[in-house]
């Protein structure tokens, strides 16, 4: 993508990925593959940008006792600690049955 797109800002380039991952993931229409989904602090879907809200990349429930995070990082700035907790926290809430939370924070490769 950054070769067909080279004068796009760092910013536009991750905006630009995100929204062609999330294409790409949600034309596939399986609910428990998803991309640019968001939760409240309960684990209940919410909007976007939703006051208290974590809004995740890619959710994966692979039906296996086992639910995966896919974070795309294109900046400088990694997937923090407390993110990741975060993150698996509300995972958690939305998902009680699950045993195992898979967190990857994923890189396009230059």
């Amino acid at each position: 993508m950054r070769q067909s797109k080279p004068l796009l800002t760092p910013q536009n380039f991750g905006n630009a990925l995100h929204y062609e991952i999330a294409n790409a993931i949600n034309s596939r229409n399986d609910p428990d593959f998803v991309a640019e989904i968001s939760f409240d602090d309960n684990g209940k879907e919410a909007d976007y940008g939703d006051l208290g809200s974590i809004s995740l990349d890619v959710l994966e429930n692979t039906k296996h006792n086992t639910v995966c995070v896919y974070d795309h990082k294109t900046g400088s700035r990694g997937l923090s600690a407390s993110r990741a907790l975060w993150i698996a926290t509300i995972v958690k809430k939305r998902y009680p049955h699950v045993q195992q939370i898979i967190i990857v924070q994923v890189r396009p490769r230059t």
